[in-house]
């Protein structure tokens, strides 16, 4: 479709869509999706972590409820409404050929040069990719967003030259607006002003920590406040690492940062400066990783962890796989994959059926119901029923496998629901006058063809 672009420079510009594969796991596209209006997206996690973006990459996340966020929870207005890239920060000065410095922050509102901006979200929703491509240097960005339920919100970052000339890379990134825990949501809202004069943030070596100085409170008594959020990173080297934003318009004049072990009375960042350099096709990318919740112990164990980085950050990407593993599995056993020929049903289905599930849970055994719980439905839902049939009730296996139900029953039920049914029509059916009926496979049922052309004839001359 052709949509004129009031919210870029540069005028119309066409969006499109697709399928595409990252690293091997399928992705949805929409190219120049800041051609469109913002729209908010959820990223969903096997376990308690939820996340919600906006199409301009502002974000809130944390575990559980709004009580346990990672940013200011916020509600759709203000997230769509917030400026571009309000959570996720990126500042990059690049050197070209002719040895000037220029500016680019990727899914900010400042553009000083033509940008291309796509999104990406993983056909289990467990993940998103927000991508900038800067034309006059051919750089191309990419935010990996996704969840671990042992590691909290993961982020890769990755910065590919698709030129043909090597590029300097000066790179200021991270997170902002991180919040610690001890934050109610009403206080977000309404004294955010206040829980700032509460906030400390510190560098533990590797480890950004996030808290409280005491319960925020105005008693005259002892208010500990003994939760933390925290962030870390693996991946290439970095130069100096920031816990607050106070740095950026330095950065953006000279390239340079210093340090900060510690930060009181203000919003929490975590963001690290780099330098690089990438030749033609080469690539740099580095995993963070931001949590909330956290106690005493467990910031000490993931002091341990980091101690060794070659073992958790191959922590950190199969916890980031084993979230889309498990969606999968989850969506598999509501029966929401479906195989087309047209690749944009089958995640269509599979979002409807996860929001579903998200709504009403999960089987608690697959397609086995309990006879007991089944026998205590009829009775709830229609008690003459369940008196006529009490005998037959009292009569069932200890376990019903619904499964396990003969064709003619799996199509009676698809005819009331609606589902679709395929009609297969072969030369030994013709032969025979017969008709194959199939819900899925493996429930296949013959019917004389006359009588499906009668039950059709009927349905057309009554429009039912």
């Amino acid at each position: 479709m052709k949509i004129t672009n009031y919210f870029s420079p540069g005028g119309a510009e066409t969006v499109a869509g697709g399928i595409e594969e990252i690293d091997g796991e399928p992705f949805l596209a929409i190219r120049n999706v800041d051609a469109m209006p913002h729209f908010l997206m959820n990223v969903v996690g096997a376990g308690d972590l939820w996340l919600f973006a906006g199409s301009n990459a502002s974000l809130t996340a944390g575990r559980v409820s709004p009580g346990r966020a990672m940013f200011p929870y916020r509600t759709v207005d203000k997230i769509l409404g917030f400026r571009a890239g309000g959570n996720l920060f990126c500042s990059m000065l690049l050197r070209g050929a002719d040895g000037r410095w220029s500016l680019w922050e990727p899914w900010s509102e400042f553009r000083a040069a033509p940008v291309r901006r796509n999104l990406y979200k993983h056909i289990t929703g467990g993940a998103l990719v927000f991508e900038e491509i800067h034309e006059p240097s051919g750089l191309a960005f990419r935010w990996h967003l996704g969840l671990s339920d042992a590691h909290g919100l993961v982020k890769r970052t990755s910065l590919v030259n698709r030129s043909k000339s090597p590029v300097a890379v000066r790179c200021l990134e991270g997170f902002q607006h991180i919040l610690p825990p001890g934050v109610p949501l009403e206080m977000q809202d309404r004294k955010s002003y206040l829980a700032l004069a509460y906030m400390r943030h510190e560098l533990a070596g590797d480890l950004a920590i996030f808290s409280l100085h005491s319960g925020i409170t105005d008693r005259a008594e002892p208010s500990e406040s003994l939760r933390y959020a925290a962030g870390w990173t693996l991946g290439g080297t970095c130069s100096a690492s920031l816990l607050s934003d106070r740095q950026i318009g330095a950065f953006r004049g000279s390239g340079r940062v210093a340090r900060e072990a510690e930060i009181r009375g203000g919003a929490g960042s975590y963001l690290q400066m780099r330098e690089l350099t990438l030749e033609p096709g080469a690539s740099a990318e580095w995993w963070s990783a931001l949590d909330t919740w956290l106690d005493h112990a467990g910031l000490v164990a993931l002091q341990k962890k980091l101690a060794e980085p070659d073992a958790l950050l191959t922590s950190l990407k199969q916890g980031y796989l084993d979230n889309l593993r498990a969606l999968r599995q989850h969506i598999g056993e509501m029966d929401g994959w479906q195989i087309e020929d047209d690749p944009s049903i089958r995640p269509h289905h599979a979002a409807n059926v996860l929001f579903n599930a998200m709504r009403g849970g999960l089987p608690a055994d697959s397609h086995r119901v309990p006879a007991g719980d089944f026998s205590k439905f009829v009775t709830q839902r229609n008690c003459e029923t369940a008196a006529k049939n009490a005998a037959w009730l009292a009569g069932l296996p200890a376990d019903l496998d619904l499964a396990g139900r003969s064709p003619k029953g799996q199509f009676k039920q698809a005819g009331r629901s609606g589902a679709p049914v395929t009609a297969l029509v072969g030369a030994e059916g013709l032969a025979a006058g017969q008709v194959r009926l199939r819900v899925r496979a493996g429930d296949d049922l013959d019917v004389p063809m006359d009588a499906l052309a009668a039950a059709v004839r009927e349905r057309l001359e009554t429009g039912a």
